[in-house]
């Protein structure tokens, strides 16, 4: 008889996280291993900032769809409803699996959410920030906002110097699309738009692209 040595075998701090979000939020057929498993509020960007379950699905699965959507073990139907998920904020779940095959979806894709009840809710989740650097701003000055209303007066007008193109302190992000409008300067090769600001649940949100002409 052969004897082969035994070996141990450990597990992550953040693999028994996992293990315990299974064991607490799934029973059934959605119990056992899917191909990517999350917990979001353990997670540095989750905290740090807003973002919806659309936009953290997207970064972490990048799959053309979800396929079928489970929350708390029931299958959602109604597109409106699945909307109304996919743009809550990711920090109000607890757990997230998704699956290429499911056989509750008649082996199609599926996508499970467990939402935490009101009662799970951190109050103080999003205050845990970190101290975050982000670029300077221009020195103090009168902000210019120039509108031309026709191509002439734009070619007849001064040279145009201004560094901010447009400012709103006070814009209110609502759920359908809005729209800004601004002119360029005269030296305009492209421009920076930044959006800061704080979310309903007191998480800051920080946005920075540079876009070419």
């Amino acid at each position: 008889m052969r004897h082969i040595r035994e070996v141990p075998v450990f597990r992550s701090k953040q693999q028994k996280r996992l293990d315990a979000l299974e064991e607490k939020y799934t029973s059934g057929f959605f119990k056992g291993k899917a191909e990517f498993v999350f917990d979001p509020s353990s997670e540095e960007q989750v905290i740090k900032r807003s973002m919806s379950l659309r936009q953290y699905l997207d970064e972490k699965i990048r799959r053309p769809g979800l396929g079928a959507v489970f929350l708390n073990g029931w299958e959602v139907v109604e597109p409106k409803r699945v909307h109304e998920l996919l743009e809550t904020d990711v920090s109000q779940f607890a757990y997230i699996k998704y699956f290429e095959t499911f056989a509750w979806a008649s082996h199609r894709s599926a996508t499970c959410l467990y939402q935490l009840a009101p009662n799970e809710i951190d109050s103080e989740f999003g205050k845990r920030i970190d101290e975050q650097t982000v670029a300077g701003y221009l020195g103090s000055g009168t902000l210019q906002n120039k509108v031309y209303d026709n191509t002439l007066e734009r070619l007849v007008s001064d040279y145009d110097y201004r560094p901010t193109l447009y400012w709103n302190p006070d814009f209110e992000i609502k759920e359908k699309e809005q729209s800004v409008t601004f002119y360029n300067n005269s030296r305009a090769k492209g421009y920076w738009v930044t959006i800061q600001g704080v979310t309903q649940t007191g998480q800051l949100v920080f946005y920075q692209k540079k876009y070419s002409n």
